[in-house]
């Protein structure tokens, strides 16, 4: 996977899920049966996270069916359905009150992440080389390349660290699961990393009503990705339907 270009954070999860199938069972070993078992195991799973464990399985078998010249006990194995679209934005308010609260390098990673609404893994490796002019490049999931406005006090801070915008103590810059881990403290649960770029996306929306946009300034690869971030508050469902209730129109009781 890396070899083909896969993020970091795209190669650990899929370890994660295949590690925990694995235990205690060789791969040469295991049956389609073992795999369906597993995963009925897990009936607390969101449909989200049921789809990433049926492709962890799904990609590693087939490796190893043509690593190790065996069949494939994942083959036949069918994604569970895509789930609703569920947006969750994090509230104004309560990014504002973790802005509040935060001081030097968790206030500025609270700060870019809002206004910039890159993913942990496109945080965690920022570095100052990426401004230019009034813009961020941003090297996302499949080592793909997008650019990112930034405001004025944003690129100040990013051009003054001359390096990793967050080093990491070991060397090189902090892991994208440090980055969520400091971000989830701060806002407080239920509200992670995740819900700082759906937050983006929606309000980018709202100001521009331009889905292709919000699209490019997110880096995906559809527009129906993108659409899954949006969220629709209640007044707006009012708003759009306002015509209905048009006096001019003549209703008969």
């Amino acid at each position: 996977m890396a070899a083909k270009g896969r993020s970091g954070g795209t190669v650990a999860m899929r370890q994660r899920y295949v590690a925990r199938f694995l235990a205690g069972r060789h791969p040469s070993a295991v049956t389609s049966d073992d795999i369906e078992q597993w995963l009925s195991a897990h009936p607390g799973w969101t449909p989200a996270t049921r789809r990433s464990a049926v492709v962890s399985l799904r990609v590693f078998f087939a490796w190893w069916a043509a690593r190790a010249g065996v069949g494939n006990p994942a083959s036949r194995l069918e994604s569970p359905r895509q789930s609703e679209p569920c947006p969750k934005p994090c509230p104004d308010e309560v990014y504002q009150a973790a802005l509040d609260r935060a001081q030097g390098e968790r206030w500025w990673l609270l700060r870019v992440a809002g206004a910039t609404g890159l993913r942990r893994a496109e945080l965690a490796g920022l570095h100052s080389d990426a401004v230019e002019g009034r813009f961020i490049r941003v090297r996302g999931k499949g080592q793909k390349v997008h650019r990112v406005p930034v405001p004025d006090d944003v690129r100040t801070w990013l051009l003054g660290r001359q390096g990793w915008a967050w080093p990491s103590p070991y060397g090189g810059h902090v892991t994208p699961d440090a980055v969520g881990r400091r971000l989830a403290r701060a806002l407080g649960a239920p509200w992670t990393a995740h819900t700082l770029r759906h937050r983006y996306a929606t309000r980018t929306y709202a100001e521009c009503g331009n889905l292709t946009v919000v699209q490019r300034l997110l880096g995906h690869s559809s527009l129906e990705t993108t659409q899954r971030y949006l969220a629709t508050e209640d007044e707006d469902l009012i708003d759009a339907v306002a015509w209905t209730g048009s006096t001019r129109l003549r209703l008969a009781g």
